[in-house]
């Protein structure tokens, strides 16, 4: 089953993108998938979607469920918020969700069997930040008091989440370059015990701070994926001034 897909060399206003997608139990077994749109393509909400995937991953029937830092007109609350957008195989927009203080949408998880988005989410007031899971629900604007989200622990602050289901494993990078993996059973039970702990820096990647804008010096993060015991990162900015990087990590070594 094609498993997960992570972010590779995306720019802002361009007609093709190239995803590279896991396609199997083998955690290098990728495959590049050149997935098109035509702008404008105007979705439910009213806005134009014209701007570079965060985040996809694809399914077994080729269509791929992606993620978007959310800037439209309609529904917009007052924190960072995320829209989910499912596509067919052949990059036409079938339908999307709107979560409100769904966060940036560097990365999620997905159970497609379950229809389950394994992601983060935070309160309108601008109190507590989640860790949660919510089904992906097309033409729905959800938030954390949404019925359908299920809130597992408090996160401390942003994440990039996302899951490996075989082994049952979660892993979460911020942005001052932590990265680390929890049980899911753990998260679900409320209390997060991250069982690997590192940093971006070990390997060499110097994250950009929070607010920087990127003049070469840093490493802008942008996703990451778990297929345990591997990690996968990528970076690059839009604005071209850091090299674009795929990084692998043996979470075992």
């Amino acid at each position: 089953l094609i498993d997960v897909c992570i972010r590779v060399f995306l720019f802002y206003y361009v007609p093709r993108i190239n995803l590279f997608c896991k396609r199997s139990t083998n955690p290098f077994d990728f495959v590049r998938i050149p997935f098109k749109w035509y702008p404008p393509v105007i979705y439910e909400f009213g806005n134009n979607h014209v701007g570079a995937l965060q985040f996809s991953y694809v399914m077994s029937n080729g269509e791929v469920l992606a993620s978007y830092a959310y800037n439209g007109k309609q529904n917009k609350s007052n924190q960072s918020d995320c829209q989910f957008l499912h596509w067919s195989a052949k990059g036409v927009l079938i339908d999307s969700m709107i979560v409100q203080g769904g966060q940036h949408g560097s990365s999620f998880g997905y159970d497609e069997a379950n229809n389950l988005i394994y992601s983060q989410i935070k309160d309108l007031s601008g109190g507590k930040n989640w860790l949660a899971t919510f089904p992906y629900t097309p033409h729905a604007v959800i938030n954390s008091g949404s019925s359908m989200v299920t809130k597992w622990c408090e996160s401390e602050t942003y994440v990039r989440p996302n899951v490996d289901l075989t082994n049952g494993l979660w892993i979460g990078s911020q942005m001052d370059g932590t990265v680390e993996v929890c049980n899911i059973s753990d998260l679900k039970a409320g209390n997060y015990f991250p069982i690997i702990r590192f940093k971006l820096q070990d390997f060499g990647w110097n994250p950009v701070p929070s607010g920087v804008t990127n003049n070469g010096k840093y490493n802008t993060i942008q996703a990451n994926s778990i297929a345990y015991p591997y990690a996968f990162f990528t970076a690059g900015d839009v604005n071209n001034k850091d090299d674009r990087l795929v990084m692998c990590i043996n979470l075992i070594t």
